[in-house]
Order: structure tokens, then C-alpha cells, then sequence
């Protein structure tokens, strides 16, 4: 089970810059993504990241991501491709920011 808990805050105007570098950020995976370059699809990640993708499986690490992904564009995922239908980005502090992507 999965929870979420969203913190009301005040949006700091100098969040604008921010929140349009996350949507860039979300832009350029779904590109990579569709283009099926695991590389550009998987920059975002460090190397202390934790990936679940839609079948469960826990990948850890952007490199780690980034091959499971490559055997996955090369297998199950070789047709697929995302369409971005919703993005809200919420500033839980200013050094915070939670983005929801719905593809």
C-alpha cells in the first residue's frame, strides 16, 4: 500500500524557474522514453535513486535503472511509447518539490 501526504504551503514566487526546470526535466525523459534512449530516459536519476516500474520490480542507482530499462526497450517494451496527460508540481519546502506525472 502506498500513501501520500500532501502539505499545504505558500508558493514562493521564485518557484516559477523551478517548477518550469522539473517540467523540462519530465519533458526529456518522455522524449528519451519514446525515443527508446534508456540514456536521455533515465539522466534524472542518482546514484542513490529507487526506481519501481508498473510490474513492481525495485531497480536502485541510475545505473542500474538505466540498463533494466535498456533490456526492457529491447523486450516487452520495444513498441511502447508515453503520452504526458498531467503534471502537477507541489513545493513542499523551497528546497522540495513533489512532481506527480500521469502518462
Amino acid at each position: 500500500m502506498l500513501f501520500f501526504v500532501t502539505i499545504g504551503c505558500k508558493q514562493n514566487q521564485n518557484h516559477g524557474k523551478d517548477e518550469e526546470a522539473i517540467r523540462n526535466v519530465i519533458l526529456q525523459m518522455t522524449e528519451g522514453f519514446n525515443k527508446h534512449d534508456a540514456k536521455v530516459a533515465t539522466q534524472m536519476y542518482t546514484s542513490d535513486a529507487d526506481f519501481v516500474n508498473v510490474r513492481g520490480d525495485r531497480y536502485t542507482g541510475a545505473l542500474e535503472i538505466q540498463q533494466k530499462l535498456t533490456e526492457i526497450f529491447l523486450t516487452r517494451a520495444k513498441q511502447a511509447t508515453l503520452k504526458t496527460l498531467n503534471v502537477s508540481v507541489r513545493f513542499v519546502n523551497p528546497d522540495l518539490a513533489i512532481a506527480h506525472v500521469t502518462n
